[in-house]
């Protein structure tokens, strides 16, 4: 205890900022890895709005660490040590709520609804919802990144028109009823169906167009090979590019303009 004390009053403030900024530094690196590698991949960290929290937290981190640190820390002061820990505490705990934001905020399934893939955050299904589900796999988050889905909602009949009424009553649209939840691969045959070819997005939706025809410049394959499914994000919309025989997911891209 007297050492680590002793130690403190021995650094400089020049010092203790540098090792507050190494460790924030390495913090903000670790969150920015865990996001752009697992839970916010190409292209949700933009269309899910993964930036725009990722600087949040960070934020906080190198505002609660090395700023503050930078005036709190005096060499010699009475209490030093117990005003480092208070700190350290503080940014603890900031990061700790930052992180769950984030956790709740990465998109964890990517569900087919008719022709558009609409993102469902992870904290937009409550444990109720998720118990719900006929698959087993679908009744836990995954951490990895998001699950691709088909939604087998009905789509006729008095089936169909009691999900109308409880979405109209505030209840959740079919893309959070994770009980209609079928894996994509099951249902390539329906989404080759739902989608379109690169020429309807030249005249429909002319920003997925260009997207799409960056794929296919970078890919070598011809436009008759693959076809596109739109997809929908609280920041953003996105077209996901499909091969026009298997259904297989070839590339998704944010795209900068809302389908018509």
């Amino acid at each position: 205890m007297a050492a680590s004390a002793e130690l403190l009053n021995r650094l400089t403030r020049g010092q203790a900022l540098g090792i507050h900024l190494l460790i924030s530094a390495i913090v903000a690196a670790g969150v920015l890895i865990l996001m752009l590698a697992l839970w916010y991949p190409p292209p949700f960290f933009e269309v899910q709005g993964g930036g725009q929290l990722a600087f949040i937290v960070i934020g906080v981190n190198f505002v609660l660490g090395p700023v503050v640190a930078f005036f709190v820390f005096k060499p010699g002061k009475r209490g030093l040590k117990f005003d480092v820990v208070v700190l350290a505490l503080v940014q603890v705990a900031a990061l700790a709520y930052g992180f769950h934001v984030v956790a709740g905020a990465r998109p964890a399934f990517l569900v087919l609804v008719t022709d558009q893939f609409e993102v469902v955050a992870a904290g937009d299904l409550e444990p109720e919802q998720l118990a719900l589900a006929r698959r087993p796999e679908f009744r836990r988050l995954a951490l990895d990144g998001p699950v691709r889905v088909y939604s087998d909602a009905p789509r006729e009949g008095d089936a169909r028109k009691n999900i109308l009424l409880s979405v109209l009553a505030g209840g959740p649209d079919v893309q959070l009823r994770p009980e209609y939840f079928v894996p994509f691969s099951e249902r390539l045959d329906r989404a080759l169906g739902f989608s379109h070819s690169p020429e309807h997005a030249r005249s429909h939706w002319p920003a997925a167009a260009s997207a799409i025809d960056r794929y296919l410049a970078d890919s070598g394959r011809a436009p008759s090979e693959v076809r596109y499914l739109a997809g929908r994000a609280p920041r953003g919309w996105f077209v996901c590019v499909i091969d026009a025989v298997s259904g297989d997911v070839l590339a998704m891209a944010a795209v900068s303009e809302s389908r018509d």
